[in-house]
């Protein structure tokens, strides 16, 4: 995903052993919202693996999860120049 500006790019919903793996996401996400996520796991999600992605220049939050979601594994993922947009973690 290069520049992919506004809403979610990858969400998963009531989702089930699923992976997302060696994708990258540059200068992407909401700049007029850091709460905004580039990838979210949605609540009813289990077993969803994100791994080996990159991050560059993030907008907003690179990756959420929501309440209800179990056993979620984020590993081995790279970030890399994100610029602090404002004091919430992003």
């Amino acid at each position: 995903f290069q520049k992919a500006i506004g809403g979610t790019a990858v969400e998963f919903k009531d989702a089930q052993h699923c992976r997302l793996s060696h994708t990258a996401f540059n200068e992407s996400g909401n700049p007029q919202s850091t709460f905004t996520h580039m990838i979210e796991v949605g609540e009813n999600c289990s077993d969803i693996r994100i791994d080996h992605c990159y991050m560059g220049k993030s907008l907003s939050m690179s990756i959420g999860t929501r309440i209800g979601a179990v056993r979620g594994r984020i590993d081995h993922n790279w970030f890399r120049d994100i610029v602090a947009r404002s004091r919430n973690g992003q």
